[in-house]
């Protein structure tokens, strides 16, 4: 109450000038004015627009969101929010125990619900309990228009209750091979998972289009389906049609890559060694549709990084360079946990001190050199040293370029530096 006071009287001690020149027919009675304001109820506190959410007591170590150190069923539920908002984008999915705890706990308190939507139970009353959640809050001022947004378009894609709208989606599916892809892809795939019904005849329609893209995509959903209801014939067929696609050089680099994580991706008698034997066709090293570049590779081996990296090192030790690229190609992309990132790249260290060991279009080994700044292999800093001495020396600089010959010194100190880099590592030669 003191400062209150306080506060008052230098405000007007500071504006007795302007109050006087502004109203100069009247002269203010100053104790009275301040006997007024003394005997006025204390201000009650302001906040501008919503309260800040309340601060996490707890400052979690890294190790917390540790792959190795997922939470129990039975976590407290903050550590369960806290723990798998972390993975929400990542490859892993919670326990179904932990799947409806969450739900439950969304239910009671929804503003986190949007990112959490792809890791709860994926049934019909699951679906029934976001539209509960959805409906109840369009006129709740605690959701903006994002959070409602989200739960729409999860809703628009993963239930019927806004079939009409994805209907209409679907049915814009064609091939767009300037940009080599399909246009309402997500559309067309929602819609063969959420209604069957609507979506065959639309696929039937466009794997007799002439267009491969979508035949590709079309005959991937047909395919999954008949496994969905143990349609054994069906499966065959439609599983021998992907084949031939992924192996036919002569279609778009689209068609082949889902031809190839569709059938990767599922599970029937021999997929491994099929998978496995596309290693040695050396058109699948550099795929590409239009503007985008496709790695058909990488969906099975990113699917269980602790089973396939172990392969992928044994196979970077190949005599066969389309298998060892295949391989090393896998492994330059693993962005986990250093431990995980370190068991992929150590395979990958003969690559620093001789480029030429791996077919590389797309220059990846350099992603090797800039992941290695980060993750901690002693063994690789030789390489790293070799790779740079020769990224140094062996393109001059654009100064030099420019400004006539070089020094004899210059010449030869360069001479000398590349010579000691391959007395160290002849491979490299």
């Amino acid at each position: 109450m003191t400062r209150i006071v306080l506060a008052i009287m230098v405000g007007l001690f500071c504006c007795g000038p302007a109050l006087n020149s502004s109203a100069q027919t009247r002269k203010i009675d100053s104790p009275e004015v301040l006997k007024r304001l003394l005997a006025m109820p204390a201000p009650t506190p302001r906040h501008a627009g919503t309260p800040a959410p309340p601060q996490v007591a707890e400052t979690r170590s890294p190790q917390f969101y540790s792959r190795d150190q997922t939470p129990p069923d039975d976590a407290p539920i903050e550590d369960l929010i806290d723990y798998w908002l972390r993975w929400v984008d990542g490859d892993r999915e919670p326990s179904e125990a932990v799947s409806k705890r969450l739900l439950e706990a969304f239910i009671n308190d929804p503003k986190l619900l949007p990112p959490f939507l792809d890791l709860l139970p994926q049934d019909d009353s699951t679906k029934t309990k976001i539209k509960n959640i959805y409906d109840k809050a369009q006129l709740d001022p605690q959701f903006d228009q994002d959070w409602r947004d989200k739960l729409r378009k999860w809703l628009v894609f993963n239930s019927t209750y806004f079939l009409d709208e994805l209907l209409t989606m679907a049915r814009k599916a064609k091939d767009n091979q300037r940009d080599g892809h399909v246009e309402k892809e997500e559309a067309l795939s929602a819609l063969a998972r959420v209604s069957w019904t609507n979506a065959e005849p639309l696929l039937r329609g466009l794997m007799a289009s002439g267009q491969p893209r979508a035949t590709a995509l079309a005959l991937s959903l047909f395919y999954e389906h008949a496994i969905e209801e143990k349609d054994l014939s069906s499966e065959e067929r439609y599983r021998r049609d992907l084949q031939a696609i992924a192996v036919n050089r002569n279609q778009p680099g689209y068609a082949r890559n889902v031809a190839i994580e569709s059938l990767s991706l599922t599970e029937w008698a021999g997929v491994e060694d099929w998978y496995l034997s596309l290693f040695q066709d050396e058109s699948l090293l550099d795929v590409s549709d239009g503007e985008y570049s496709l790695s058909p590779f990488d969906a099975l081996f990113s699917s269980d990084l602790e089973k396939w990296i172990p392969i992928m090192a044994r196979l970077v030790e190949s005599k066969d360079i389309n298998v060892r690229s295949a391989a090393a190609l896998c492994l330059v992309t693993v962005d986990d946990e250093e431990a995980t990132a370190r068991e992929a790249l150590t395979p990958l260290l003969p690559w620093l001190t001789n480029p030429a060991w791996i077919n590389d279009s797309d220059n990846l080994r350099m992603r090797l050199i800039q992941a290695l700044g980060s993750i901690k292999i002693p063994e690789s800093v030789p390489g790293l040293i070799w790779a740079r001495a020769v990224a140094v020396f062996c393109k001059p600089p654009r100064s030099l370029m420019n400004s006539g010959p070089r020094s004899p010194t210059k010449r030869r100190t360069k001479r000398r530096l590349v010579a000691t880099a391959l007395k160290i590592f002849p491979s490299s030669q």
